[in-house]
């Protein structure tokens, strides 16, 4: 299958060229014209040997490749009276076509020779995409992924089966990916001038912007080359009886991974820096490429997982209409791996970027207020962890018509380690009820359930620079998991309806409510996360002392007790919906029918900064996004048959009203916020061939 996408943004820093010549061979790469552009190939193909009815062998392989380039992220606003802000203010005022300038820290060394031309950021103020985003830290970007599995049915008797489930994938990404919309633009002799002569930027912001004049300023972005192996073997077996339906099995899983950065260079970038000659290197006047103390830093993770796990089912037929349903699993999870963050490339030969070696210090770790743990250059880790998980359910079905549930659920999401920064097992605890229905002589269907969860421990990633300013010391870790300290609290219904009016033409409909809450006083480790932090100052006092006094002690908790109601879940809005309408004709011709399908999808307003008393008016519109319908449409006309060819021409469109909603915000904490957008009004066409 061959699926193309054109993006729908226009990067305005298009032509910025990246040297990122290393170990790991990606030479010289250029930010594209467009964002979000998507050229993929697919392949899928199954076998199946069945010489009896007793057995059966499946294989099935897939393979796909995906040449992208990544979503845009725009600019919404900055804070201008910030220190950085205030960088940001010089930089854009002081833009010229190109810089020629040497190193002023270390004279000699040519850092920014023939730099290109800087260019003034666009922004979206209004939290609307405007198909513009200046986006020089990103470059074309490409995914594979395969996989084997093979899967073997035996079925001794007619109520015995055993089967055996074997699988085998292979991942590659690798992809660089500017977050905050702020960059492209050249530390000028004039921007250097205006940003030394105000004591309001931070000295050592100073210190670093003159020592990287004519180099280009970055912002915020990522830099991920990640490659994973996954193996899994599963044994099951099934039985059914009139009394009794029971499934008894056991899985293996393990993986390998590399995460991170490419070798030698950084893989997230958390605060405001110059890069020299385009590069993710600093040189030294050794001669050697430091992997810098503040940033670029190499950050780089190998990792390993395996899990065992055996599980039972049971559903026993007590009487004609109620059936009892019973299952567990226990799994045993392990984690182990090494951690690379910071270094130094040690060339073969003086200015080899590809050949050499890097090394790292091992240094102790330290302590900062009992509240968090930084790792060395090269850490070790090791996690171990064993976890129930079951279930218990009650079904009532008086007739063929209708179905009445009740279920009760543990279930878990395993913990881990990055470097030494650890985090416990997420829990989750669910009821749910509900009732499915057929109506009017099966022309419409009716289901409606009601649930409630409670999560203790729950996962929150974060890049290290949502601490940047509470913390600094943790900024350089690309990604922190923080446990939530207190029990979250979802519940909620869903309505599904569907409904067959005459023939060919189907309706539907479908409306969930989600109430959510956190239940009790957070922990600044969570405060601090939200993208308008709350209790940093607090939390910085505490965290950058050995032992901190009753004072900070008191005033940190005073202030959790005061912000934790202003602290909601993100990315969870209380209403979704979904309509949708389709119609198929007679057949036309042969076989051939047009099919006709129209979808909107609606979804309440939902909050994109977890802090809830944001103090900042400029940054309003990234805190939460606008209720927003989307509209999508197909025409088809199928079972078009050529010989022995069966074929499919569809027409469709996505997002036919072109809303232009913020989706998801970024930028730095305090600072400034970036957003990508909904995707804009696209059209396609699909031809589909079976034979």
């Amino acid at each position: 299958m061959h699926n193309e996408r054109r993006g729908d943004t226009v990067n305005t820093n298009a032509g910025v060229v990246w040297d990122k010549t290393g170990p790991d061979v990606f030479g010289k790469q250029v930010s594209p014209r467009t964002l979000g552009d998507h050229n993929s190939e697919a392949v899928f193909t199954t076998v199946m040997f069945e010489p009896s009815d007793d057995f059966k062998a499946t294989y099935k392989f897939d393979w796909s490749g995906d040449h992208f380039t990544p979503e845009g992220n725009a600019a919404i606003v900055y804070n201008p009276l910030t220190s950085d802000g205030r960088v940001i203010t010089a930089l854009m005022a002081n833009q010229v076509a190109g810089i020629n300038t040497t190193n002023v820290s270390n004279p000699g060394i040519p850092i920014g020779s023939t730099v290109q031309p800087g260019t003034v950021p666009v922004f979206a103020p209004n939290g609307r995409r405007t198909g513009f985003a200046s986006n020089a830290w990103t470059v074309p970007g490409y995914q594979r992924n395969s996989g084997h599995n093979l899967t073997i049915e035996f079925s001794p008797t007619d109520n015995l089966t055993v089967k055996n489930i074997v699988a085998y994938r292979s991942n590659y990404m690798y992809g660089a990916s500017a977050l905050a919309g702020l960059g492209g633009m050249v530390i000028t002799p004039a921007a250097n001038a205006a940003i030394q002569a105000d004591a309001n930027i931070a000295a050592a912001t100073r210190t670093l912007i003159n020592a990287n004049v004519g180099n280009r300023y970055l912002d915020f972005g990522t830099q991920r080359l990640y490659k994973n192996k996954q193996f899994s073997e599963e044994l099951q077996i099934n039985y059914n009886s009139d009394l009794l339906n029971l499934t008894v099995g056991a899985i293996h899983f393990s993986s390998k991974e590399r995460e991170g950065g490419p070798e030698s260079m950084f893989s997230s970038k958390n605060r405001y820096v110059g890069i020299p000659d385009n590069t993710g290197l600093i040189p030294q006047a050794d001669g050697t490429l430091r992997i810098g103390a503040n940033t670029p830093h190499q950050a780089v993770f190998y990792n390993k997982a395996t899990s065992y796990a055996a599980y039972g089912q049971a559903e026993i037929h007590v009487l004609p209409v109620l059936d009892l349903v019973a299952g567990i699993r226990y799994t045993h999870d392990k984690k182990s791996g090494t951690s690379y963050i910071g270094g130094r490339w040690n060339p073969a030969a003086p200015g080899d970027r590809v050949n050499g070696t890097m090394t790292f210090t091992t240094s102790p770790t330290s302590l900062f207020g009992g509240l968090l743990i930084i790792p060395a250059e090269q850490q070790n880790f090791e996690y171990s962890d064993s976890q129930p998980s079951y279930m218990l359910g009650v079904n009532y079905k008086p007739n063929d018509d209708l179905l009445v549930y009740g279920k009760y659920s543990r279930s878990y999401v395993s913990g881990g380690k990055i470097a030494n920064l650890s985090w416990e097992s997420e829990i989750a605890k669910s009821w749910e009820a509900g009732v499915k229905s057929t109506l009017l002589n099966g022309k419409l269907r009716a289901n409606l359930a009601a649930f409630a969860v409670t999560y203790e421990n729950l996962q929150l990633a974060q890049g290290g620079s949502a601490f940047a300013l509470s913390n600094p010391t943790i900024a350089n870790v690309p990604v922190i998991i923080t446990g939530v300290n207190v029990p979250f609290k979802v519940k909620g219904f869903e309505l599904e309806l569907t409904a067959a009016p005459v023939d060919g033409l189907t309706l539907g409909a479908n409306l969930g409510y989600t109430d959510s809450k956190f239940d009790g006083t957070l922990s600044a480790l969570v405060l601090v996360t939200a993208a308008t932090p709350m209790c940093g100052a607090e939390f910085g006092a505490v965290a950058g002392t050995a032992v901190p006094s009753a004072a900070q002690l008191a005033a940190l908790a005073a202030c959790e007790t005061a912000s934790s109601p202003h602290y909601k879940q993100t990315l969870l809005p209380k209403w979704t919906s979904n309509l949708f309408a389709q119609y198929e004709t007679e057949p036309l011709f042969g076989d051939a029918r047009l099919n006709f399908r129209l979808d909107a999808s609606f979804r309440s307003s939902m909050r994109l900064d977890a802090n809830d008393d944001v103090p900042t008016a400029a940054f309003a519109p990234a805190e939460k996004t606008p209720k927003v319908w989307i509209l999508n449409g197909r025409v088809a006309l199928s079972d078009i048959k050529l010989g022995q060819i069966n074929t499919t021409l569809a027409l469709w469109g996505r997002n036919l009203t072109n809303d232009k909603s913020v989706q998801f915000t970024g930028g730095i904490a305090g600072v400034s916020r970036s957003a990508s957008f909904t995707p804009a009004r696209t059209y396609g066409l699909d031809l589909t061939v079976k034979f």
